[in-house]
């Protein structure tokens, strides 16, 4: 069970109990099937399990021109072969094969595959309502709810599996859902087993949430225009990928304070609608003109590690000048500048970095060939001056729009003053 997430079993279940059967014995059926698994390593790839033997039969029979170079990839076998079937298709190389098949013909590879939660064959697509199997890997695309239903919908059109199914007769059951080879791959029994652990898991207190993640009651793609929504308006979402989490129900939080909702992080449709049309996110003054300096004084973990690497980096910076300088003109003075502003971390990076790049201009005539390695740490101190100075950049940028990556929470917002660095 360890794919399962509480959002994954909490739908199964409501999905279960809307057409009357156990949830168990579907819980156990999506066990048996996907270990709870709804997409790929990709996040958006409904998961699948491509079978080489039905590209073979369905381009054979509907496109058999291409069969020849399905066949030269590995994408088609005449029969199914344990050895060989899917030796190719662990997690990292799975996308690989249906890429290269969906190349050869993009229907017939989907028609080929096993798809969601469920695992339903794509050359089942119109018998289940759908246009075409590439359209049901689209539906399936959209959330988990979507894989659910299509295996539920897949189980009802046909009554002997629904029997089987109700009255837990797993081999009769395993016959029509996985074939007449079902007692090779031990379905059966792995059913039973399944079932038995769902069964005493869903008796336990609380084995049920009563809030579903509107990751999967809306859906992904609505979940990201939702954080879209929020960014344009200055809500900090983090990434904008249709995921629900912390940070997202914080903004969503800060959006319900400012426009007079009720503040419960989620997105109701009472907030959905007001996205639209919505008050930005207010940011107090002194967050708005906050400094690198600001944050260092606050504690900010970042901003004090960066203040320490940027000292070390423009000390290796002024070295590789001081060291091959010798007696030139004003140098006293520039170098003096320099490490001043190495100990002030208030200080402007823009002002130090062109101090030192100064200091190395007007040193490079006097070094000559023999001030290569100095010119050399001169030129790496800069790299890495600008690269510390970015990360500064960064997190000043957060807190100017009322986020915070290093609070303990990851994810807090100060609609006006309320806020701790």
């Amino acid at each position: 069970m360890v794919d399962f997430t509480q959002d994954i079993v909490n739908e199964i279940t409501r999905l279960a109990q809307t057409q009357g059967l156990e949830p168990a014995v579907a819980l156990a059926v999506v066990e048996v099937e996907s270990n709870g698994r709804a997409f790929e390593a990709d996040g958006a790839t409904p998961v699948f399990l491509f079978e080489k033997h039905v590209f073979h039969r369905l381009l054979r029979e509907a496109a058999p021109s291409l069969l020849a170079r399905a066949e030269a990839e590995g994408l088609a076998i005449p029969s199914w072969q344990r050895a060989s079937q899917y030796a190719d298709q662990g997690r990292a190389g799975r996308l690989s094969v249906l890429q290269r098949a969906r190349a050869i013909h993009e229907e017939i590879a989907n028609r080929s595959a096993s798809w969601g939660l469920g695992q339903i064959m794509g050359f089942n697509a119109v018998a289940l309502g759908y246009a075409s199997a590439t359209d049901m890997v689209a539906s399936m695309a959209t959330g988990v709810t979507a894989q659910i239903e299509a295996m539920l919908r897949f189980i009802a059109m046909n009554p002997a599996m629904t029997r089987a199914l109700r009255s837990r007769d797993w081999a009769g059951f395993a016959y029509r859902y996985n074939g007449k080879g079902y007692a090779a791959n031990r379905y059966d029994t792995r059913l039973e087993t399944a079932y038995g652990a769902w069964a005493a898991r869903l008796r336990m207190p609380g084995a049920l949430a009563t809030v579903l993640s509107p990751s999967v009651t809306r859906g992904r793609t609505e979940m990201e225009r939702v954080q879209e929504h929020l960014a344009r308006l200055g809500y900090s979402v983090g990434k904008i990928d249709g995921l629900f989490g912390p940070i997202t129900s914080g903004a969503l939080f800060a959006f319900q304070m400012q426009n007079g909702l009720s503040a419960t992080g989620q997105p109701d449709d009472a907030t959905l609608l007001a996205l639209a049309g919505g008050l930005p996110m207010p940011i107090a003054r002194a967050r708005a003109q906050a400094t690198p300096g600001d944050l260092y004084e606050d504690g900010v973990p970042a901003i004090v590690a960066a203040d320490n690497n940027r000292k070390a980096a423009i000390g290796v910076g002024a070295a590789g000048v001081v060291g091959g300088l010798g007696a030139i003109p004003g140098i006293g003075q520039s170098v003096e500048g320099i490490f001043k502003a190495i100990f002030m971390p208030g200080a402007g990076t823009g002002d130090v970095a062109k101090s030192l790049g100064d200091l190395a201009v007007g040193a490079l005539p006097y070094l000559g060939s023999a001030g290569l390695v100095p010119a050399a740490a001169v030129g790496a101190g800069l790299f890495l001056f600008r690269s510390i100075a970015g990360i500064a950049e960064e997190r000043v940028a957060d807190r100017r729009k009322g986020f915070e990556r290093n609070s303990p929470s990851r994810a807090v917002f100060a609609p006006v003053e309320h806020w701790r660095g």
